[in-house]
């Protein structure tokens, strides 16, 4: 069943679905609704969460399936999250459907699906799925999501502000949301924040330095990622944004990947992607798809997962652990480039 995603807020009290299907290329809406849907799902029970990535379902055996269907595996009500699910997860939402599983509630988060996917049209015509499509956010909702946080933090900023802002968010509110936490930690007690301040934050330099790193890390350029080594290990730099960008790159490749065998060749895929990748940036990603075409890329955003845990649990080394890893990754994209 198809709701659209402004809908759901008003619709989920009233639906008694226990599967979610969110697909598409806006990584930050698939956030909120997920979020969203946690969030009420936890009013009404006590709930645990299992998060997977589809690879390590399809490596469960057949005594997972048994424990789902008689209970025995769960001790209160249990959220089961899919992330990058494909049509390999078709028979295990199948699973969940025909039992009718009512204490076991299965949100599926997926990139671009095309329209034969048998998941996607699984999600379209049940009754029993919610399926919600996440395309790039317009302008329009872009203006709300500035407004309201605006508003919540009693900040003022000029339209040209608001402008900057949509313009470098790429269509994607997940960006815009760092951009705009960013503004809000800058304005303090403030009321009021030029615009000149605005574009200082948003095009600061340490940004700058970030995307070139994650860039060069992704593309195997040993010569310029070395030139970055310092900056990342002495420089006044957020960790934790590296990674979440560093992350958020790596994604984009999946979606990628995806979309690509409907395309000829990379470049008249990279000259078709919306938002439009800016000119600068096209030979880094294109570069980047040569180098990982052939490369599961969801078992590297696994393994950037266990190192941000690991980062936050072990605070006093965790720039090595950040350096060593960036370091490997590195030099695996230059090993697959040969």
């Amino acid at each position: 069943m198809i709701i659209k995603s402004y809908e759901l807020g008003n619709k989920i009290t009233h639906l008694e679905q226990h599967v979610y299907l969110f697909y598409g290329e806006n990584k930050g809406l698939k956030d909120d609704l997920k979020n969203h849907t946690i969030n009420f799902i936890k009013t009404k029970k006590e709930v645990e969460i299992v998060n997977f990535n589809e690879d390590q379902l399809l490596k469960l055996n057949e005594s997972y399936y048994n424990a789902v269907q008689t209970g025995s595996l769960f001790s209160k009500t249990k959220i089961i999250i899919i992330n990058f699910a494909t049509n390999k997860s078709f028979d295990f939402v199948n699973f969940l459907l025909e039992k009718n599983i009512s204490d076991v509630n299965l949100i599926l988060i997926s990139n671009i699906l095309e329209k034969k996917s048998k998941l996607r049209q699984l999600g379209e015509k049940s009754t029993d799925i919610i399926c919600v499509p996440c395309y790039y956010d317009t302008q329009k909702s872009l203006n709300i999501i500035i407004n309201n946080a605006l508003r919540e933090n009693k900040i003022n900023i000029s339209s040209e502000s608001v402008n900057l802002l949509i313009e470098n968010s790429g269509g994607d509110r997940h960006n815009l949301k760092n951009e705009l936490e960013k503004i809000s930690a800058y304005a303090k007690n403030r009321k009021t924040v030029s615009f000149e301040e605005v574009k200082r934050l948003v095009n600061s330099q340490e940004n700058l330095e970030i995307d070139e790193i994650t860039t060069n890390c992704l593309c195997g350029n040993l010569i310029k990622f070395k030139r970055s080594l310092n900056f990342i290990s002495f420089g006044n730099i957020n960790h934790i944004v590296l990674i979440k960008i560093l992350s958020r790159k790596i994604e984009k490749l999946i979606q990628y990947q995806a979309a690509q065998k409907n395309y000829p060749n990379i470049d008249s895929l990279i000259n078709s992607i919306k938002p439009p990748i800016f000119w600068k940036e096209k030979p880094n990603v294109k570069k980047q798809l040569e180098i990982w075409k052939d490369k599961n890329l969801n078992e590297l955003v696994e393994e950037i997962n266990i190192i941000e845990e690991k980062y936050k649990k072990h605070y006093d080394v965790s720039k090595i652990i950040l350096n060593d890893f960036i370091v490997k990754l590195c030099k695996r994209a230059n090993n697959y480039s040969l």
